[in-house]
Formats: C-alpha cells, structure tokens, sequence
C-alpha cells in the first residue's frame, strides 16, 4: 500500500490528545469526504473497504453527469440514459417513487434491447412503433394489462423526448400505442383469495407477537404493508380505538374504529422512539440488531442502487411469508389476502360499508356535497369483530 488514494485523518480527544484510531478521507473538489474508519494508518483492511466506497461513490458520481447527446447523432440508448437520467433527479427530490423508476427503467431497457441500442431515435419511424406494440400484444406470457404497460412508457418516452428537442418528430401513432382490444373474448371476473377462519386460526397460533398486530391490522383496518409501514402517531388514537388517516395508495380519507385485540397489540408493540432515523414519527420501525443497518427504520425501504436497479426490503411481507411457510397456508395468498379477507367479512355483514372498508374514493359530484357514513362502517366492524371472536384473541 505504498500509493494510497486516501488519507487518514487520525481522531483525538480533547482532554488528553490520545489517538483512538481514525477515518479514511479524500478531498474532492475542496471539500473533504469521509469513506470508513480505520485503528490506525497501517490498518490494511479498513483501508481496502474504504477504497472501495471511494471508487463506489466516483462512479455514482460519474452517473449523475448529465450526457449531451447532438441531435443528428443521438442513437436509442443515448436518449434512454438521458431520460433516466432526469427521471432519478425526480426520485432524488421525491416527485416519484423508487418503484416507478425501476418500473420505467426495466421497461425501457426492454425496448432499447428490441430495436439495438445502437439505432438512431430519429430513424423509428410509426410502423416501428407499431410492430412493437403488435409484438406486446401477441405476446402469451403477460395479460393485456402488462403489455399496455410497457407501451405506455414508450408513449411516455417519446412524448417527453420531442418536448426536450432529442426527438425531431413524433410519431403520428403514438396515441393508439396503448390502445390494446381483448378481442371478442369476455374478460373473466377475478376471484380474490382469501383466508378461511380455520387458517386464520392457524395463522394467528402460529404467529409471534410483532406478527400478530400486523395481522390484525391487516383484516381490522384492510391495511397493506405500505399503509402499515407509513402509520403516524399523529393518526392513531388508543384512547378513542381508532385510526383517522389517508391511505398511502389512494390518498383517501378513512375511520376505522379498531378492535379491541388490536389496541392491546399495538399499545405493547408500537415503537418506543419518537422518530426514526428521518425524524419521522411512524407507529412501527425496525427492530434494533447488533450493526445500526436496521436501527429506527421503516418497515419498507426502497433505494436505487448505482447501477439503477431497485433494492426493496419489506419486513412485513417476509415475516409473512415465514410464518405462511411454517403453517403450510399459502397457495397464491400473501399479507395482502388479509384485505380481501376482511372485505369478503365486511361484504357479507354489509355491503355498502365495503366501499369505506376498502378506502375506495366516491365517483361523481357525490364527493363534493356528502360526508361519508363512518358509523356504519363502525357498526360492521363491530359485528366482523364478533364473528372472529376466538379466532384471532
């Protein structure tokens, strides 16, 4: 290690000026960078790990440069990685969600391997397009809906490359892009999933306790993993038993009167912090582990990795799918099925308390003059809590 890149800085205290090891730094355009610690300059091993997240962090650097691309000579992939470039600056300051950049950035992928990423943007022409909207469409692999999807992004991409002048013209087609016709075939009704009493029962023994209130929140208030990961203390109500927030798909409003197994769970497990570690005031976070990777964190993380990829970590849907290996139920269903479970309940004792169970928004002028009906929700989850009296207590 004769020729380091980085410099070690050494830490002292200020009492006795005594070393007690120090961090490995690099000046990077008059500013000074930390990448590890180390005990002292001859420690081999820090060093090495904190070369490499010198060099890591060089080339997400190196990715964030913005690539100009002439017009005349600007190939597929040149106009691909501009747009992604544009859309992580949109991610990095929150306008869209890490899911959506890696829902956008796979489906374009896929078109730049279609046509070679080599061909120039301006050379695709409306039969192009539309040969690979035939070729989504014939597909057999993937629904109707999949296929639209990914035509949809082209659609998406195109339009935003001919308002940033990388397009010369747009395709006279691109509005029937994602027009996709099931033919004459009916479209067959789903069938939700749903859980038995008896596997639920099953489900509920078997589970720990953290398991448990995510459970019962799950069929008591038709939560996702999402809504239960964004719960904030602000919205929760032990005293009163009730939940008042908007969901985190739809943004809509929502009451749900709790049950009582439900308050005695999340009074003993919520978390005992005030924030996690953005200052956030969630109900449930991460367990404290033995390194601080998992110390006052939300239950889903979602961050994009240097190479643009999603990494995805969700602690619900894995502690889940555990205890539906160790019970045998599983079949297709996930923590998910607990929503529909409870809508199927919640349907059976009244149906038009299912609409404000579900979180689902009013249509028409209806939204604008009438406060919904929360009462009756109330009195049908009352009576759901009833019928799963000795099986989820």
């Amino acid at each position: 290690m004769a020729n380091k890149i980085l410099t070690f800085k050494p830490n002292w205290r200020k009492k006795n000026y005594k070393s007690h090891g120090g961090r490995w730094c690099k000046s990077i355009n008059g500013q000074v960078r930390y990448f590890g610690t180390g005990k002292s300059q001859s420690d081999t091993k820090s060093y090495q790990v904190a070369e490499k997240a010198y060099l890591e962090f060089l080339h997400q650097e190196e990715t964030k440069k913005p690539v100009e691309v002439p017009i005349n000579q600007a190939t597929l992939a040149d106009v691909v990685e501009v747009y992604l470039q544009n859309l992580f600056a949109r991610y990095e300051r929150q306008d869209v969600s890490a899911q959506h950049f890696n829902w956008m950035r796979r489906h374009l992928i896929y078109f730049t391997k279609h046509f070679g990423k080599d061909t120039l943007i301006n050379d695709l022409t409306e039969l192009d397009l539309e040969q690979y909207k035939n070729f989504h469409a014939g597909r057999k692999n993937i629904s109707k809906i999949t296929a639209r999807d990914y035509l949809s992004t082209v659609k998406i991409f195109f339009r935003w490359g001919w308002k940033m002048s990388l397009i010369e013209k747009l395709p006279r087609n691109i509005d029937d892009l994602t027009k996709i016709t099931s033919g004459r075939a009916k479209l067959v009704k789903p069938m939700p999933k749903i859980f038995t009493m008896e596997e639920l029962k099953t489900l509920w023994e078997a589970a720990g306790e953290k398991v448990k209130t995510w459970t019962v929140l799950g069929l008591n208030c038709s939560f996702t993993q999402k809504d239960l990961a964004e719960l904030r203390a602000s919205e929760l109500d032990l005293e009163h038993g009730s939940i008042k927030r908007e969901r985190s798909k739809t943004k809509v409003y929502s009451v749900c009167t709790l049950f009582e197994v439900s308050v005695d769970l999340i009074a003993k497990h919520r978390y005992q912090y005030t924030s996690d570690t953005n200052g956030t005031e969630r109900v449930f976070l991460t367990e404290k582990r033995s390194t601080d990777t998992l110390r006052n964190e939300p239950l889903i993380r979602n961050k994009i990795k240097a190479d643009g990829a999603l990494n995805r970590t969700d602690v619900i849907k894995c502690a889940f799918f555990r205890l539906q290996k160790k019970t045998g139920i599983n079949d297709g269903r996930s923590f998910r099925s607990l929503r529909k479970t409870g809508a199927t309940f919640i349907e059976q004792i009244d149906p038009l308390s299912t609409e404000l169970y579900l979180s689902h928004s009013e249509n028409g002028m209806k939204q604008f003059y009438a406060q919904r009906d929360w009462g009756r929700l109330e009195k049908a989850l009352q009576e759901m809590e009833k019928r799963l009296n000795g099986v989820i207590c």
